[in-house]
């Protein structure tokens, strides 16, 4: 398993910490959190990103793809009977920001960016079940 892993499950536990208390995706603690475990998740992201591409605007801009954030869950043994593949991509697709001209902005339409992720990996914790005590 690789050094990426042991940061996905802490997270996940974290965030099923905050989910199971009622809290959701958008709240101010859940913001926190995130923002408590910003070096863990960047580092993650880092990992797994694809190589930079032109943004809309013109700028260089780190994404992740579809490909890239299956790899990434299935390195992290997070696939299991009750989260597959289809969780796995409307957890992806769910997160992304909404790009106005898909065809202006194609790498936003089918990639990630860091504050997608983050809103990704909450989606996946959201979604997944607790393990049996």
């Amino acid at each position: 398993m690789s050094q990426a892993a042991p940061s996905v499950d802490m997270l996940r536990l974290e965030i099923l910490g905050l989910v199971g208390t009622g809290a959701r995706l958008y709240t101010q603690k859940m913001h926190q959190m995130l923002q408590s475990k910003e070096g863990y998740l960047k580092a993650i992201f880092n990992k797994w990103k694809g190589p930079r591409v032109n943004g809309a605007n013109g700028k260089k801009v780190d994404v992740m793809e579809m490909v890239q954030w299956r790899d990434m869950l299935m390195t992290a043994q997070l696939f299991d009977h009750d989260f597959n593949n289809r969780e796995a991509s409307l957890c992806f697709i769910h997160s992304r920001m909404k790009v106005i001209d898909q065809s202006k902005g194609m790498v936003r339409a089918r990639s990630i960016d860091f504050a997608d992720f983050c809103e990704a990996i909450a989606r996946v914790a959201d979604t997944k079940c607790l393990p049996p005590m």
